[in-house]
């Protein structure tokens, strides 16, 4: 894929280089596309290529050519015409290249390996397309449209990777969308990418982060994902512990407050849980009795986390800062290849290999009731024979999800 994109974009370059005749022009870019392979186009797009190539060869073989200063001999209205027939077929045959990468970057039978590898040569090419797919999402999802493609989520992933600043403007708008649009868009991106990719392009403005994890139009997994952003701030030595600590207790107090409320919503306790996660995450033991009261207040989702939880990554500050950072990933997206191969929504990672063994989510949510409230159900706790080495809360789920066991499995 990579080597036709080259060659059309050598061709279009010669083509239009002014400093050329026309013979050069026309001669030099009908060499450039030599040995294009068109064999992988659709029929009726081969077919107006193979109409222009076919007007190419008529107009060259009438002078019979042996040599290339031979087509010093063109006559001007000839070599104007093979020059315009070279670029009309390099332009065309660029735009179905470019389509047909983009086509492949949405499969999901198999990793897009070879279609972002290409984007990644090209990137100069792809980026006004990739912006585009998700400008089109997002305006398909504004006017109620449902987001049914891998097309913005991979363009998303790119575009991160390429550390496109006008992705940060596209990225605030999908997060601000409505209900479930932004996991239609983004799916998992959501949970496992966006603290990182929101730690890159927020840096200047915590604020920002802030605001999002508190603002009830936003939904309830952007919120989450958002609080998690600033340990990654910390992590990276761009913010302060004590400037982090600052926003998330601000996000904790909000939460407190709302999950208190009379109009409380369903999730507003999970969200207060999410806080807790976040500061017991970076020891904010300074806010270790706030938190004992909205636990005592029974205001704070214990399914999330608990209390004992809490006090035990408080009482090991050092510890706990090692984990929480050696656990993040690294800041903004550097490499879509290394980070989403292993995804289980393509048909052949490793994950997805694994699928037919592993528990379905019902089974580990039954073992987990049993297990953890056996007092409060008639169901007989089952046995549990451990292959491995025990799980630690903050641990990578050994699910293969790429979450905290205790955001995940638990």
């Amino acid at each position: 894929m990579s080597e036709n994109i080259e060659k059309v974009l050598k061709a279009i370059q010669i083509a239009e280089d002014p400093s050329l005749p026309d013979w050069q022009q026309a001669n030099h870019a009908c060499k450039a596309m030599s040995g294009l392979i068109l064999s992988d186009l659709e029929p009726s797009a081969r077919e107006q290529v193979d109409l222009r190539l076919i007007e190419i060869n008529q107009i060259i073989a009438s002078y019979k050519f042996e040599t290339e200063e031979d087509y010093q001999r063109l006559s001007d209205s000839d070599a104007s015409r093979l020059k315009e027939l070279a670029l009309d077929v390099a332009r065309h045959s660029l735009h179905l290249e470019v389509e047909r990468v983009l086509c492949q970057l949405s499969e999901r039978e198999k990793f897009p390996k070879s279609a972002i590898l290409t984007i990644r040569a090209h990137r100069d090419l792809f980026i006004p397309k990739l912006l585009q797919i998700i400008r089109q999402a997002v305006d398909g999802v504004s006017r109620g449209e449902k987001a049914e493609n891998f097309d913005p989520f991979m363009a998303f992933c790119l575009l991160a990777e390429f550390e496109e600043r006008q992705l940060h403007p596209l990225l605030m708008e999908i997060l601000r969308l409505p209900g479930e649009a932004p996991m239609d868009l983004l799916g998992g991106a959501v949970h496992e990418l966006l603290p990182g990719i929101l730690a890159y392009y927020c840096v200047g403005d915590l604020n920002i982060v802030e605001e999002l994890a508190i603002d009830l139009q936003v939904n309830k997994w952007v919120r989450g994902a958002a609080m998690s952003a600033f340990k990654y701030l910390v992590r990276d030595d761009v913010v302060s512990p004590n400037t982090a600590v600052l926003h998330l207790e601000r996000i904790f107090e909000f939460y407190v407050t709302r999950s208190a409320a009379d109009d409380a919503a369903e999730h507003d306790s999970m969200l207060l849980a999410c806080a807790i996660c976040e500061l017991s995450d970076l020891a904010a033991t300074k806010t270790l009795p706030a938190i004992r009261d909205a636990f005592e207040r029974d205001l704070v989702d214990q399914m999330v986390v608990d209390l004992p939880f809490v006090e035990g990554q408080m009482a090991n500050a050092e510890q706990t800062l090692e984990e929480t950072f050696s656990h993040c990933r690294l800041t903004g997206l550097p490499d879509v290849v290394k980070e989403l191969s292993w995804w289980a929504c393509f048909g052949d990672s490793p994950q997805n290999q694994r699928l037919s063994t592993r528990k379905s989510q019902p089974e580990r949510m039954i073992q987990r009731v049993q297990s953890e409230f056996p007092k409060k159900t008639n169901v007989t706790p089952c046995s549990t024979i451990r292959s491995g080495p025990k799980v630690g809360r903050n641990d990578p789920c050994p699910c293969g999800s790429g979450k905290k066991y205790k955001k995940c499995c638990l």
